[in-house]
C-alpha cells in the first residue's frame, strides 16, 4: 500500500475543473464520457473542504486525498479532459471568427 498525499485546489480551480468534468459527462464520445465519470466519482468520494489563513486572509478550497500511485493517473485524466475542452473552445472560437468575416 502506498502513502496518501493531499492535493490542494483553490475553490476557483476546483470549480473550473468540475465544470470541465461535468461538461464531459454529456459528451457523445464514449471514451471521454467514461473518463469524466471516473474522475467525478473520485472527486466526489475523496474531496474535503478546507479553510486556511494565508497572509492574514482566509482562503477556502478543497483537498483531494489520493494515494501516490493514483497521482499520475489523476493528472493524466484531468489533463486529457482539459486539453479536449481547450481544443473544442479553440475551434468554436475559430468558427465564430470565420462566420463574422
Amino acid at each position: 500500500m502506498s502513502n496518501q498525499d493531499k492535493i490542494y485546489f483553490s475553490k476557483q480551480e476546483y470549480n473550473k475543473l468540475m465544470q470541465i468534468i461535468n461538461d464531459n459527462l454529456k459528451c457523445k464520445n464514449d471514451d471521454i464520457r467514461y473518463r469524466a465519470t471516473r474522475l467525478k466519482e473520485k472527486f466526489d468520494n475523496y474531496v474535503f473542504l478546507y479553510e486556511k489563513e494565508t497572509n492574514g486572509e482566509l482562503e477556502e478550497g478543497v483537498i483531494y486525498l489520493a494515494y501516490t500511485n493514483e497521482l499520475k493517473w489523476l493528472v493524466q485524466e484531468c489533463m486529457y479532459l482539459v486539453r479536449k475542452k481547450a481544443k473544442k473552445d479553440y475551434y468554436e472560437e475559430l468558427s465564430l471568427k470565420s462566420k463574422k468575416e
